[in-house]
């Protein structure tokens, strides 16, 4: 079994709270409420998840695991539970959990010799709420809302914070993703230097479109909203978040790939026959020429294809025009599902 990974979490294993701590899962997933105020806490029958929005929030629910003897993360990789953060991962070792991000763009965990096996998620998630998450370091957030104060013995910037009155330890753990609001500047990075990926960029950037870069993948990802448009126009489509584009460089000089993926896991389509998955799935890979992708264990999909830009074009119009045609794949999808989104 596996379990989603959002924003800050706190993974610990079923077992260790059945043995060392009293009142086992059901008396610690209450205190965890009533302590951190989680965005939500899902279990599996292996793990325990307590998801944040800072790991700052979790210093009482740690605190009071620590005073029941449990033992804290440590460079050993031998804590009886882990932090895990949804762009960067693990952020001390742990010995017992493995942690990836998705290949339909969110992050999970299982218990490292198992099989990730059915991902427990909170009952209203839908992918598009783990996309739609950005990134903010308060060390970042300017004179007028922090005063640096220095570094740990760690290398933790230290800050005091204005807007709580508190002084906070953070941790200089950088995120491989770099977000990009609309109308905000464009992002050079040795990783996205293809002419194909820059010309992406300045793309969306002028036409003030949210993207973000993604450069551990060398990829730009963009979300977008459902479009009925012609896939010939050529005009880039909403930024809704409703589905979501992962945008590489393709094998040949001229070539792009796409991940559109969708918006729902099927494990919601509760008034979809399993088969009309497939029959929608079939119409846009006969369309777009490219294969379709149901992953089993969290129920989320995706179409992947390649698209070549004509010599003839320019890589302005050709991008622009692969950002429509995106667009209309995964339209036909969820029309095809009859999701309302």
């Amino acid at each position: 079994m596996s379990v989603l990974i959002d924003a800050s979490c706190l993974v610990i294993t079923a077992a260790t709270l059945a043995v060392q701590f009293l009142g086992g899962v059901d008396y610690f997933v209450g205190k965890a409420r009533e302590l951190v105020q989680p965005r939500y806490v899902v279990s599996d029958d292996t793990l325990v998840t307590v998801s944040v929005w800072s790991p700052q929030q979790l210093i009482p629910l740690i605190e009071l695991l620590a005073q029941a003897g449990l033992a804290l993360p440590d460079e050993t990789g031998a804590g009886d539970f882990a932090l895990v953060d949804m762009d960067i991962g693990r952020l001390t070792p742990c010995s017992w959990l493995d942690s990836e991000v998705h290949r339909h763009g969110f992050r999970w965990a299982w218990h490292t010799g198992q099989a990730p096996g059915e991902m427990a998620f909170p009952d209203e998630w839908r992918p598009q709420q783990s996309w739609s998450l950005d990134r903010s370091r308060l060390q970042d957030a300017g004179a007028d809302a922090v005063l640096p104060l220095g570094t740990t013995d760690a290398g933790d910037d230290v800050v005091l914070d204005f807007r709580t009155g508190q002084v906070v330890s953070l941790s200089d753990a950088t995120s491989p993703i770099v977000s990009v609001p609309a109308g905000g500047a464009y992002i050079s990075a040795p990783a996205l230097e293809d002419i194909r990926l820059a010309t992406a960029q300045l793309l969306l950037s002028l036409r003030e479109i949210p993207y973000r870069v993604d450069k551990e993948l060398g990829a730009i990802i963009v979300m977008f909203s459902l479009d009925e448009m012609d896939p010939e126009d050529a005009r880039i489509v909403g930024t809704d978040g409703l589905l979501r584009m992962l945008f590489r460089v393709g094998d040949a000089p001229r070539r792009l790939q796409l991940d559109v993926q969708l918006p729902l896991p099927s494990h919601h389509l509760d008034l979809v026959v399993p088969s009309l998955i497939h029959e929608a799935a079939a119409a846009v890979t006969a369309k777009t020429g490219g294969t379709f992708d149901l992953c089993e264990e969290t129920g989320t999909m995706s179409v992947h294809f390649s698209v070549t830009v004509d010599p003839e074009t320019s890589w302005a119009d050709g991008i622009a025009r692969v950002f429509a045609f995106a667009s209309h794949a995964g339209t036909r999808m969820c029309v095809g599902l009859a999701v309302d989104s």
